[in-house]
């Protein structure tokens, strides 16, 4: 894992990175903490100011996350330093669209990235949706979950945004499997699930656990997977029964430290999306 500022590998001075995402929250976050000696001249030190970029590469220099520093704490007698970062969907976020909804969710998205002059990257089909209202005043992520809230009501699917490649602005269908494959055994995830009686079945147990027990579970401290990110979903197995289980990550913390690391991750049984509302006296009829 390495972690660039200003195309400089600073991951030698790293001593700790957390970077998390939760579905509530839009956009994804970075806090890092670097060491620093301005008493040895030979140690090397780094100057990283708010507005800089920052990006996290996995072990294959593969980018994970692309974002701009937006607080620094420094203090004069410590020997750290500690950022915290956001990525583009901070900004999209924050800005706000005055324009007229009008085509597929797909090309309101395009319309949006052009006049934020921000990446437009892969759009998740909403097969032929067409939405038409008034935006004025909104904010470019809620736009963005206006027009993507009628697709859902039409077509059942969910949709989420993201950033993808370090600054483009993606739609992908919230649930989506990341690929990772977690065993209960293994990790202990959701204990209730898996207990069982003398005389109970524990597939059948543990399926009704999944589905009507538990709203969500968690795992904390399990070896670290860039791929199980919020938004996502991921493969539980218990081993004893074989029993597969999709669960939707709702929020992610993936830690790194001393060449250590390790996730934590909250999962819902039940998928479900941010839906944003287009007034009724301006919504196109067809849309209704």
């Amino acid at each position: 894992m390495k972690l660039l500022t200003g195309g400089k590998d600073i991951s030698q001075l790293i001593e700790k990175i957390t970077w998390s995402g939760d579905t509530s929250q839009v956009s994804r976050k970075i806090n890092f903490t670097i060491a620093q000696n301005k008493k040895d001249t030979l140690f090397p030190n780094v100057s990283i100011d708010i507005g800089d970029e920052i990006i996290m590469q996995d072990d294959a220099e593969n980018n994970i996350f692309g974002g701009i520093i937006f607080d620094a704490d420094k203090k004069g007698s410590s020997k750290t330093v500690s950022y915290l970062a956001y990525d583009l969907l901070f900004y999209v976020n924050q800005s706000d669209v005055n324009m007229v909804f009008s085509g597929t969710p797909e090309s309101i998205v395009t319309q949006i990235c052009q006049k934020l002059d921000i990446p437009c990257g892969e759009l998740a089909p909403t097969n032929g949706v067409v939405v038409k209202s008034p935006c004025f005043g909104k904010k470019a992520y809620k736009a963005i979950m206006m027009a993507y809230t009628v697709a859902a009501r039409k077509n059942g699917t969910k949709y989420i945004p993201l950033i993808k490649n370090i600054n483009q602005l993606c739609v992908i269908e919230k649930g989506t499997l990341c690929g990772a494959v977690m065993t209960i055994k293994k990790y202990g995830l959701v204990q209730k699930v898996m207990k069982q009686s003398d005389k109970e079945d524990i597939s059948a147990e543990a399926q009704k656990a999944l589905i009507s027990v538990e709203n969500s579970g968690s795992v904390s401290g399990v070896p670290n997977d860039f791929r199980a990110v919020s938004g996502y979903s991921i493969i539980v197995q218990d081993e004893d029964s074989g029993l597969y289980g999709q669960f939707y990550i709702e929020s992610d913390t993936h830690t790194f430290t001393n060449g250590k690391a390790q996730m934590d991750l909250t999962l819902a049984f039940e998928n479900l999306m941010d839906e944003e509302e287009i007034e009724k006296d301006t919504n196109n009829k067809k849309n209704k």
